[in-house]
Parts: C-alpha cells; structure tokens; sequence
C-alpha cells in the first residue's frame, strides 16, 4: 500500500511539473501607430491598448512573436525562425537604426487563419529613447501591416504562467 502511494504521488508530481509552462517576454512595445495596407488604424489600437511582444516559451525556448489585443482577450501569435539577418548602422529620419528579418509563422487566435509573413524590425535610436517599427508582409494575402511604439518596461522581462 505504501508504495502504491507513493508511485502515485510521484505520478502527480510529475503531472503538475509537465502542466505548468511558462513563456518570457523579451521584448514588448505599445503600438503608437498602426496602418494596413495604407490605412491608418493608430486610434484603435492606442485606444484598446494592443501591444506587440517577442517571447519565448520557457520549455523549449523557441523565440515567437505575438500582437496582442488585451481588452479583446484574442491575438496573432507564433514561431520566429530562429535565423535573423540583422543590418546596423541604418537611417531611419537620420537617427542611427537596426534591423532584423524574421520568417513568421502566425495564428490568429479570432478567427483561426494562419500562415507566413516575413517581419522587418527596426529598433530606431533617438535622442530620448528606443523607438520600435514592426512591418509585417503578409503572405496569404498580400498585406502590409505596420506597427511603431514605444517599449513597454512593465511587459518587457516578465514571466507568465501558461495555463
């Protein structure tokens, strides 16, 4: 009886250990400016407070990239390629910029689509602070999407349960 106990306290252990994920956010910047395609959608996404984030599942440590629209409880989430092409010493309006390039393979968690976009990143150094642009280019279906903002300090570092 002892040990029938015992294996099963060490089976739930072990159950509790593998439930339990935990992702990092790297990176995470509010969006200030948001168009589609040529349209500008700056005050919607300001005002539902949507950000982008860079994270990493803590088990696997795979980087991924996720916009976020927290009032709505719904996103576009997914792997990174692992590979970044990064470019340093860019002008972007005369201030001093690096650039990575991502192959990004997203789902929408609203309507389920999914699929390839390749992702330009630009980290753009002004006198105050870090200014961010994200340009996504759509695969499926030919869209430009581009976001730029400000780093979010209270998101960047942090780690959340995966539940």
């Amino acid at each position: 009886m002892k040990k029938t106990v015992i294996i099963i306290c060490l089976l739930l252990i072990k159950f509790n250990v593998n439930a339990q994920y935990f992702q990092k956010t790297i990176l995470a910047f509010d969006i200030i400016e948001a168009d589609h395609n040529g349209q500008d959608y700056s005050k919607f996404y300001r005002e539902k407070g949507n950000y982008v984030t860079f994270y990493q599942n803590t088990k696997d440590s795979v980087m991924s990239l996720a916009v976020v629209w927290p009032h709505d409880s719904s996103m576009s989430y997914g792997p990174l390629t692992v590979n970044s092409v990064k470019i340093n010493n860019e002008l972007y309006e005369g201030n001093k910029t690096e650039k990575s390039y991502y192959k990004w393979y997203y789902i929408n968690s609203y309507d389920g689509k999914q699929g390839w976009a390749n992702i330009e990143f630009s980290i753009v150094y002004d006198k105050n602070q870090a200014f961010y642009i994200l340009r996504m280019f759509i695969d499926n279906d030919f869209q430009i999407n581009t976001y730029k903002g400000y780093l979010n300090e209270k998101l960047t570092g942090t780690v959340t349960e995966i539940k």
